[in-house]
């Protein structure tokens, strides 16, 4: 790929899209790559009759909140961890679904799967949503620090990274204003953002320059733990 056609993805690829070129009106229709295939494969894997793709993750949770709660009429309440993710609450709302939290009993523990590197496999950090600050990359550098200071050195040749940058939902930013949920003055920041609707009419926000972003946050990850290979960053 040429420098030019990289810099064109990082600024216009929003990193879901399988094929803009091969669709045939519907995703299970694909053939190269062979999603037909695919899709085939994994109901005979799991036994079952058919598998139904949707356009996203959010898409699928709508549709099964919304068939229980026409099954379910009288219990339309859904019990969700608040720690969940945004798009349960979305899908949760659009179908008029009573939401009721259960509260956490603090942040989850984040452990490097020491047994699954000794097993052969790579292990993958999430460093997902990369949110932008003004003193965000400090923040990123002291997380860095930490990273290679606790990784054992045997093991950080098969410790990979994902990387993917903060998109946020205008609803969801009503929600969490209403609900003075801490830190959203962090995830909605006109100042870094632009607006972007989604194929599904919702109102989205994503960083402006990003391919700038990108290379900032990247240069630093490679200069603080440069054996942390980067799968993919968009």
């Amino acid at each position: 790929m040429t420098p030019e056609a990289y810099k064109a993805l990082l600024a216009f690829g929003d990193g879901y899209s399988i094929c803009d070129n091969c669709m045939k009106g519907r995703i299970d229709k694909i053939e190269n790559p062979p999603v037909t295939e695919f899709i085939k494969d994994m109901a005979n894997f799991l036994n079952i009759d058919d598998i139904l793709l949707t356009g996203s993750a959010r898409e699928s949770k709508k549709i099964i909140m919304g068939t229980l709660a026409k099954k379910f009429p009288k219990r339309k309440t859904v019990v969700i961890d608040s720690l969940a993710h945004y798009t349960t609450y979305l899908a949760a709302e659009d179908n008029k679904v009573l939401i009721k939290e259960v509260p956490h009993k603090g942040y989850p523990e984040f452990r490097l799967g020491w047994f699954h590197i000794e097993s052969g496999y790579d292990v993958h950090l999430n460093f997902s949503p990369v949110i932008v600050s003004k003193n965000g990359l400090v923040e990123y550098e002291k997380l860095f620090n930490l990273v290679d200071k606790y990784v054992h050195p045997e093991y950080k040749p098969s410790v990979k990274a994902e990387v993917i940058f903060l998109t946020h939902n205008e609803k969801l930013h009503n929600y969490n204003v209403q609900n003075n949920i801490p830190g959203e003055d962090l995830l909605w920041n006109p100042q870094y953002q632009e607006k972007k609707v989604s194929q599904y009419g919702g109102t989205n926000v994503r960083y402006k320059n990003k391919a700038k972003l990108i290379s900032q946050w990247t240069a630093l990850h490679n200069q603080c733990i440069p054996w942390n290979t980067i799968r993919y960053i968009f």
